[in-house]
C-alpha cells in the first residue's frame, strides 16, 4: 500500500515484538529525493485505505532497504537494521 503514495519508493512491512500484542507491524520506506513526508502523513495514508488493524504502528525512514539477488527486500535483515537502530 505504502508503494503507491507518490512520495514513497520502497516499502517493507515487518512484525516487531510487542509486550501487550506479541507483535505490531512497523513499515520501512525510502522516500523520494527531495520528498517530504511525514511519517504521520504515511500512517493516515495507509489508515485511510488499509483500516485501522492494518496500518503500521510507526514509520521509520531508511536510505535504502536490504535486498536480495531477486531484488526483494529482506525482512529479516529490515527487522535487524531495526533493532541496530535501537528504535524498537
Amino acid at each position: 500500500m505504502l508503494y503507491s503514495h507518490p512520495k514513497v519508493i520502497e516499502a517493507g512491512a515487518v512484525g516487531v515484538d510487542d509486550e501487550h500484542y506479541g507483535q505490531e507491524v512497523v513499515a520501512c520506506v525510502v522516500t523520494r529525493e527531495a520528498a517530504s513526508v511525514s511519517a504521520d502523513e504515511l500512517i493516515d495514508f495507509c489508515r485511510d485505505k488499509l483500516g485501522k488493524i492494518k496500518t503500521p504502528k510507526q514509520i521509520f525512514f531508511f536510505d535504502d532497504l536490504p535486498k536480495g539477488p531477486s531484488g526483494k527486500v529482506q525482512r529479516l535483515k529490515l527487522v535487524d537494521q531495526l533493532k541496530a537502530r535501537q528504535s524498537i
